[in-house]
């Protein structure tokens, strides 16, 4: 998935998750996805929260999954499967 893959970096104590580290195009690349056995939007927030608890400088986010973050029930527009979202976190 990346051009180029890097070491591990120290995560804030209390953040148990693993990460892979590297390289797309210019980008450096930090990555998580749900432990083993856990689903749903919660458990994604709490991953979100602890990965910017170990590295606060990120700049962007992609919430990639199958749309259960973000459903708009009110008209006909909606984020789908396969749809990436792509945020700036803020302070």
């Amino acid at each position: 998935m990346m051009d180029e893959e890097f070491a591990a970096l120290p995560s804030h104590p209390s953040d148990p998750n693993i990460y892979s580290f590297g390289r797309i195009g210019v980008h450096n690349v930090v990555a998580a996805c749900l432990p083993a056995g856990q689903m749903g939007t919660n458990q994604a927030a709490t991953v979100a929260n602890q990965m910017k608890s170990s590295f606060p400088s990120l700049r962007f986010g992609l919430l990639v999954g199958i749309r259960g973050g973000v459903p708009n029930l009110d008209n006909d527009i909606d984020i789908g499967l396969g749809d990436v979202v792509i945020c700036q976190p803020a302070g």
